[in-house]
């Protein structure tokens, strides 16, 4: 799996690159012949960013479905009680074609392949500088930590180049540690609740790297964290 350097690894970030270079193709895109990919960048830049501002409200959501169900178990009789719903979607953006990282790969090699044309300064106006290096997964291990809060666990992790994070995790005297999930934003929402009724929890936890469904390189650091909640 090769990675491009001058490409965010951050979501948000990414959608703004992306949506920097769709910008850039309608200027001079014809220059590279790369007029027939104007609309395709224009739609996967607005669909990535509506995927992306999607999966932060789903995100949210759950941690409100999270507090709705200590509400449930726990909250005054006196009190309705209230679904927490999937906040809708809204319009959705035209959907295009899958690839988008391999679109960009081959449009950056074209742009930087036509000779007599490109120039650095075509690259710092398509963030486009930068060598290409190649990802070795074999001395891959992925970064994590933990935001611990009063009804759920944070992990923050980076990918640093790979498809997706797993997340595996023991509580307390477990024999052995069980996936979380795979995630591909972070943070990682865990809303699990504790063993036992006012007893926090021990927790270890730590992530590999996924990429082309299988996992790669090696663990990162074990992180060891006490969580109280929900009940």
């Amino acid at each position: 799996m090769e990675h491009y350097p001058y490409l965010p690894t951050n979501d948000t970030e990414l959608f703004g690159w992306v949506n920097n270079f769709a910008g850039q193709l309608v200027i001079s895109g014809a220059l590279f012949g790369l007029a027939g990919k104007v609309t395709y960048f224009n739609e996967a830049a607005a669909y990535f960013e509506f995927i992306v501002n999607d999966l932060d409200q789903a995100r949210q959501d759950v941690i409100s479905k999270g507090v709705a169900r200590d509400t449930f178990l726990h909250g005054s009789p006196a009190v309705p009680t209230v679904f927490a719903a999937f906040t809708p979607p809204g319009t959705i953006p035209t959907i295009p074609l899958s690839g988008l990282l391999a679109e960009i790969s081959n449009a950056v090699d074209k742009i930087k392949g036509t000779k007599g044309v490109y120039t650095d300064a075509y690259g710092e106006a398509y963030r486009i500088i930068g060598t290409e290096k190649i990802f070795v997964e074999g001395t891959y291990s992925p970064v994590i930590t933990q935001d611990v809060f009063n009804d759920h666990v944070d992990y923050n992790f980076k990918k640093l180049g790979v498809d997706r994070i797993a997340i595996f995790k023991k509580v307390n005297a477990d024999p052995a540690f069980v996936k979380l999930g795979e995630f591909t934003t972070s943070p990682a929402v865990d809303t699990t609740s504790v063993r036992v009724i006012n007893t926090p929890d021990k927790i270890q936890a730590y992530a590999m790297g996924i990429v082309k469904d299988k996992l790669i390189g090696h663990p990162s650091s074990i992180i060891t964290f006490s969580y109280g909640g929900p009940l």
